[in-house]
């Protein structure tokens, strides 16, 4: 019996060893960049604010909030056809309500099903024709970095990179869970955690310092892999849904960048010109705002899935010009290619915000040369939607 048992608990370990994640480490070489020119050939702006995309199906969704209704509209737009398809009218409400929705976030189609979020609290479903199915509640509140829904063996999943906020750190914890319908969401893996540098931005002072540009986190599911990365780290990872192995792959040809307080400055008073706002705070309330940049460097301003076979990294940003370095890479062969610049909207300086909570979109497909972000008009106080048509002209 005694010999049963030890076999029985050494099977059981090779089983949970097994399991574990395998670390690795590949490395894309440090090359001197391809500078190409992205040529934009045609511009398209919608009111509202960026949800989701769908390249696929050609498909972009569009937020709105029509004055002196109780609804919130989101917009299903033809990107090919130029106009809305569809249109899905939510009632506003609160978090505990299923069908009600507090403020829409993000929105996603997967197998002839829409996600949509509200907040961080809740995930409405609606079939292909915007028919409610359900509502899953997220057991806490989630404010991510990011947030992706992906479909294996019969069953939907989202992998999320949750924030933690901490007065020294922020932490993501990068996890995966599993969508059962008529069930409750359940945690289906825990693939890995980062953090970076926080601010102590939470603490009650009257004197309050913003990080206004920051390390952050991204990640998305690709082709049975989830990819992700921390800003402040010279490299990526890539976590295998079938082998259960996670790689770490540095990226050499990153230089990393460290902004000053000036940058952060500029931002908020030039860029989004809204220094008056935190004059008039002073002046009513007696608090003072800093505004400073990250104290390290940081690698990464964004992470795309950006077409087949192609991941993309924001790996340089320049203010004056408001243009990000977009560097493309092949996945398969871990190659660099080529980089392009791209035009710095709203929603991409809301993603390098030290409190951004994953509520702005960036998304980019190099194959069909499309980029759409979120922007904002500061003179009407209005979000609009921005889409770029471009071409690579390739020295």
């Amino acid at each position: 019996m005694k010999v049963k048992i030890l076999l029985f608990l050494l099977a059981t370990s090779l089983l949970v060893s097994c399991e574990k994640a395998i670390n690795t480490t590949n490395q894309i070489n440090d090359t001197d960049l391809i500078l190409n020119e992205a040529e934009i050939i045609e511009t398209k702006v919608y009111k509202g604010i960026l949800l989701g995309v769908n390249f696929d199906r050609n498909e972009i969704y569009v937020q709105n909030s029509p004055i002196g209704e109780n609804t919130y509209d989101i917009e299903i737009i033809d990107t090919k056809e130029e106009k809305t398809i569809k249109t899905l009218k939510l009632r506003r409400g609160d978090f505990q309500s299923p069908t009600d929705v507090y403020s829409p976030s993000y929105m996603q189609f997967l197998n002839n099903r829409y996600y949509i979020i509200d907040q961080f609290h809740k995930i409405l479903v609606f079939d292909q024709n915007l028919n409610y199915l359900h509502t899953r509640m997220f057991k806490d509140a989630k404010p991510r970095y990011f947030i992706d829904f992906f479909y294996r063996g019969g069953n939907a999943f989202f992998v999320i990179g949750k924030k933690h906020f901490g007065p020294e750190e922020s932490k993501c914890s990068f996890n995966i869970f599993k969508i059962i319908e008529k069930k409750k969401m359940e945690l289906y893996k825990k693939i890995h955690e980062s953090s970076h540098k926080s601010n102590n931005y939470t603490r009650r002072t009257r004197n309050v310092i913003k990080g206004a540009i920051w390390a952050s986190t991204w990640g998305f599911e690709k082709d049975g892999k989830i990819y992700f990365c921390n800003g402040e780290e010279k490299q990526y990872y890539v976590y295998d849904l079938d082998l259960k192995n996670l790689e770490c792959i540095k990226v050499d040809f990153l230089k990393g960048k460290k902004l000053s307080n000036k940058d952060a400055e500029k931002i908020v008073y030039d860029i989004y010109k809204s220094g008056d706002v935190y004059e008039e705070i002073k002046r009513k309330h007696n608090m003072t705002y800093k505004f400073i940049s990250y104290p390290g460097i940081i690698y990464y301003f964004g992470f795309y899935d950006v077409g087949e076979n192609e991941l993309g990294i924001a790996g340089d940003i320049d203010l004056e010009r408001l243009a990000f370095r977009l560097d493309i890479i092949k996945i398969d062969s871990k190659e660099y290619v080529e980089s392009i610049w791209l035009p710095i909207g709203h929603a991409f300086l809301r993603t390098l915000d030290e409190n951004y909570t994953g509520l702005f979109q960036n998304e980019i497909n190099i194959d069909k040369g499309i980029f759409v972000y979120t922007d904002y008009e500061e003179e009407n106080g209005e979000f609009f939607v921005k889409l770029l048509r471009f071409r690579i002209s390739r020295k």
